[in-house]
């Protein structure tokens, strides 16, 4: 089972080079740093429901000025009194930090209310695929890698996203992708189920943007069990850590038996780091998110220490180590390696070809 980093980037790109100008084009009809309430603030964080708070404003911006604008008027402002009461949020203010399960809890409340109304103006509500049986959404995932040990609701989550648009994909297979808000701010999950443990767990590897340039990939071993009320609670272990593209980003995830394998991407210092190069010409290379210089690969149990198998050092001509004699010196000792992937004696030799570049390290 493979998933890369690079092709899911790029499938994803233009939503991430979008910044505020996609917060402000998936958000609701308002200003969301305005809202005040908590109504406003769930809006603000369920993209379903700012889509259907678009399409609200335009569609009563155009029947408002109709021959029956004036009912169409007080009718809209009856509506929007009785939103919030019907869905028993009338009167409560913004929570300092929104809870999750706020959201799922009250969220179909307000598609039902935004559906009937939009249904009343003569606009059809959009409409989201239902995800396969057994399929998680991939906003309860990522709830769900936030909250760590303690777990979701997933029973709630799963209930209370099903409006919100989750997206297939084919390559990697068993991959899902939402593009989800939080108070106005674009966010973006992604999960992929990689294989199944012997315990009955699922391993599961993550990817998380919100909003800016940060691209953060992890696996994990997913626990689902049955709580006390009868829901549904899914648990994230991590497995291993991975990180933000070059830093650590991790590239492809298989399972063979019970021994994960997971390949990340280094930058130049990261890799002098696992090469055991010195310390003062570790800190004076590139370790930038965007400097990739290898990808490493391991293996290791579910509850094990990473061991390396393998480094495969990236071409070297694509890579902004910088014009200094160090980085120079550095570029050459990786040039050589450009295309292999290494494992033992030959990552030694490497590390050694680096550490000869430490007469160049600036004191």
């Amino acid at each position: 089972m493979k998933k890369t980093v690079i092709s899911l980037m790029t499938a994803t790109g233009l939503w991430l080079t979008a910044g505020a100008a996609q917060a402000q084009e998936n958000g609701p009809s308002f200003d969301c740093s305005a809202g005040k309430s908590l109504g406003e603030q769930i809006l603000c964080s369920d993209p379903g429901l700012a889509a259907r708070d678009r399409l609200m404003a335009e569609t009563y911006k155009v029947k408002s000025k109709g021959a029956d604008g004036d009912a169409v008027k007080t009718a809209q402002r009856a509506w929007l009194k009785q939103r919030d009461s019907a869905c028993g949020i009338a009167g409560k203010k913004a929570q300092e930090s929104l809870d999750p399960q706020t959201v799922w809890s009250i969220a179909p409340c307000l598609v039902k209310q935004y559906d009937a109304r939009l249904a009343e103006l003569g606009a059809a509500a959009p409409a989201a695929v239902p995800l396969p049986a057994g399929v998680w959404h991939p906003a309860c995932v990522g709830a769900a890698t936030e909250a760590a040990e303690r777990g979701i609701d997933l029973t709630l989550c799963q209930a209370g996203t099903a409006h919100v648009p989750a997206t297939a994909h084919t390559d990697p297979p068993d991959g899902f992708e939402t593009e989800g808000l939080y108070e106005g701010f674009p966010d973006y999950n992604y999960y992929q189920k990689v294989g199944a443990l012997s315990d009955g767990r699922q391993l599961v590897l993550t990817t998380y943007n919100g909003g800016g340039t940060g691209f953060f990939s992890l696996v994990s071993a997913a626990t689902v069990k049955k709580g006390k009320d009868g829901h549904d609670r899914l648990t994230l272990q991590p497995v291993g850590d991975g990180g933000d593209r070059c830093n650590g980003g991790i590239s492809d995830v298989a399972l063979k038996g019970q021994s994960v394998i997971i390949t990340r991407s280094l930058t130049p210092a990261a890799l002098a780091d696992l090469l055991k190069v010195p310390e003062p010409l570790v800190t004076q290379l590139p370790d930038c998110a965007v400097c990739c210089a290898a990808d490493v690969t391991t293996h290791q149990t579910v509850d094990g220490d990473p061991q390396v198998d393998s480094v495969a050092i990236q071409d070297i001509e694509e890579q902004a180590l910088g014009d200094g004699k160090l980085e120079a010196c550095v570029g050459k000792a990786l040039e050589t390696a450009a295309g292999k992937t290494l494992k033992g004696p030959e990552m030694a030799a490497l590390g050694k070809s680096i550490a000869a570049c430490e007469k160049f390290v600036v004191k």
